[in-house]
């Protein structure tokens, strides 16, 4: 998709409608209206592992930073400490997450050698924040060359865990474990954007017509990092919010003038964000292959424990990644892998820019510096 925006003065524009394809087809449509809401999700599938569906790929972000709209705290990105780690998940696909009701509940992380390394990171252990067992299961992944760890709340008894833990057994036995008889083998994956689209109260952008609620957005609920299932309280508030707000406007404008009827119609797509170019270069026909890589770089640049120079060297490959993609210019057929990879690119890019200008750690956005990786490598 693509925003319409149209200059109804020298200094000031107005969303007026989107450029959309139709599903299963090749074919633009334009659709008008006075008022749109953009509710399209995350931007996990930055990374190689996340929560979230395979279309959360950021177009809501992107399609309004291209229109002129501010994103801010886009560095602020909550990785879940235990998501699921099995063959049939770790594909660039969405994987399921294992409750940290069971940590609550007694389930101890272990090495495979079935030692806890968790009360060497925190003298809460397993109970500490996410973000804080999220980064110790990463370095212990990282200290170990291991793909996961394990998760072990056998020692609760399959009674105890029949009882409390219904759907985190059916969850596991489908994808061939037990959690009665073997420890859950989970990894860390991006979970909540903490950061997007800025708006008000009322879920309006800085585009007029144009409005934004749930994870796209940022309205400063989050801060620096959510607090659990507060996005689901701001998604209600929010959409409430907006609808009254666009129904008092709709009702200020039309009290004294004629109703505006939604059009729809085909379209030529053409975009002042691509030189066009004869050039094509062979991996740009392999977006599945191009997304992968930059899911890759995202997680080395931008992942759970960032540094400046691996922050600048992503942001580098980024940057060249994505000038390449834009001087091959806009393909004949648009295709969803397309515009999924060029929205991508964009929030990568930015991501990374943001983290860059916030040099000190905050919230979910954690950067050590060179002194910390040397005293951790040396214990």
């Amino acid at each position: 998709m693509q925003l319409i925006c149209l200059n109804d003065s020298p200094n000031r524009s107005t969303c007026t409608g989107l450029i959309a394809t139709q599903s299963e087809s090749t074919k633009l449509t334009t659709l008008l209206a006075p008022h749109i809401i953009l509710a399209t999700g995350g931007s996990g599938q930055l990374f190689p592992r996340t929560s979230n569906p395979s279309g959360a790929t950021a177009d809501g972000q992107a399609m309004a930073w291209r229109a002129g709209c501010s994103l801010s705290n886009l560095e602020f990105i909550q990785f879940h400490p235990t998501g699921l780690s099995t063959e049939h998940v770790d594909n660039n696909a969405q994987c399921p997450l294992i409750s940290e009701a069971l940590r609550g509940e007694g389930a101890w992380l272990r090495l495979p050698n079935g030692q806890r390394f968790m009360p060497t990171y925190d003298e809460r252990a397993e109970l500490a924040p996410r973000d804080i067992v999220a980064r110790a299961i990463y370095q212990e992944m990282q200290l170990h060359q291991l793909d996961h760890m394990l998760l072990d709340i056998r020692h609760r008894g399959p009674d105890f865990i029949e009882e409390l833990f219904p759907n985190v057994l059916r969850l596991c036995r489908k994808a061939g474990i037990d959690p009665v008889n073997e420890a859950i083998p989970v990894a860390p994956l991006a979970h909540y954007a903490c950061g997007g689209i800025v708006t008000n109260i009322h879920g309006q952008t800085d585009l007029p017509g144009l409005y934004a609620i749930g994870e796209c957005a940022y309205t400063g609920l989050h801060g620096a990092n959510r607090l659990a299932s507060n996005s689901l309280l701001e998604a209600i508030v929010m959409a409430k919010a907006a609808s009254n707000a666009i129904l008092n406007e709709h009702k200020r404008k039309h009290s004294s003038s004629p109703k505006t009827e939604l059009s729809q119609q085909p379209v030529k797509f053409t975009s002042t964000d691509f030189i066009p170019s004869s050039t094509l270069i062979d991996d740009l026909s392999n977006y599945d292959k191009l997304r992968q890589t930059l899911q890759q770089v995202m997680w080395h640049g931008a992942g759970i424990i960032r540094t400046k120079e691996r922050m600048q060297a992503s942001y580098e490959q980024i940057k060249a990644m994505r000038f390449d993609f834009q001087k091959t210019g806009i393909p004949k057929v648009l295709t969803a892998e397309w515009l999924e990879l060029r929205n991508l690119l964009d929030m990568a890019i930015l991501t990374l820019d943001a983290a860059l200008k916030r040099p000190e750690s905050c919230g979910a956005h954690y950067v050590e510096d060179l002194s910390e990786s040397v005293e951790r490598a040396a214990t």
